[in-house]
């Protein structure tokens, strides 16, 4: 496998090393954050082959890497409650349990949301009592708003009457107001940016959006 098989072979990593000698002149010390680097680095025996001068320090590992197989399956199992709100980093909608994973929960109707970081969280939830649900595939998504969390009563019903559109008319002309040109359709927000976008456009829009869902917090009971 190219750039995988050229570093198991002893000649090229001979040369590797050689020059990090000539290099490596003063002490350093270097920490690999990744379960599955100093996985390699023990099982290769690099860390034995290193010079004097460095010192390799364990981190301590991505979640991927350490989260044990147990806790992973609490998640899931707390992530398929229909009253709960899950959040998670990226990287772990993908780790497999025993029998599933966080992203299939997410797929078959579970609110699993994806945050950056774990105050994201606590921000929605404060901020947004009219946010009841919110699904997405990839860029493509949904928020569903709601006049009561508990009751998940829908902000406008399905095949609302003009006169029941009234505060999802609002929303929607406040985020073509703001510049973001988007679908409403009874209590949705449809989401679906260009493939292109970058996190500072991702974070525009939904701050856009959070301008406009805070006239439907209004409505809520």
């Amino acid at each position: 496998m190219k750039f995988v098989d050229e570093y198991r072979q002893e000649p090229e990593v001979g040369v590797l090393l050689a020059a990090l000698r000539r290099v490596a002149v003063r002490p350093w010390t270097i920490m690999e954050i990744c379960g599955g680097q100093t996985h390699t680095l023990l099982r290769s025996g690099i860390d034995r082959m290193l010079p004097d001068t460095v010192t390799v320090v364990h981190g301590p590992g991505c979640p991927v890497c350490v989260t044990p197989l147990e806790q992973i399956d609490r998640a899931i199992a707390i992530a398929e409650r229909r009253e709960v709100i899950f959040t998670s980093f990226g990287d772990m909608l993908r780790v497999p349990g025993s029998r599933t994973d966080l992203l299939s929960v997410k797929a078959r109707g579970g609110d699993v949301r994806m945050v950056y970081s774990p105050l994201d969280a606590v921000k929605l939830a404060q901020k947004h009592p009219s946010i009841g649900d919110f699904r997405n595939t990839g860029l493509l998504g949904c928020i569903e708003l709601v006049k009561n969390r508990d009751t998940k009563e829908p902000m406008a019903p399905w095949n609302a009457k003009p006169e029941e559109m009234a505060v999802m008319n609002k929303v929607a002309a406040k985020i073509n107001e703001l510049g973001m040109f988007t679908f409403v359709r009874w209590n949705w927000i449809f989401v679906a940016p260009p493939l292109c976008i970058n996190k500072a456009g991702i974070d525009e829009g939904m701050e856009i959006i959070s301008k406009a869902v805070s006239i439907a917090d209004e409505a809520c009971n």
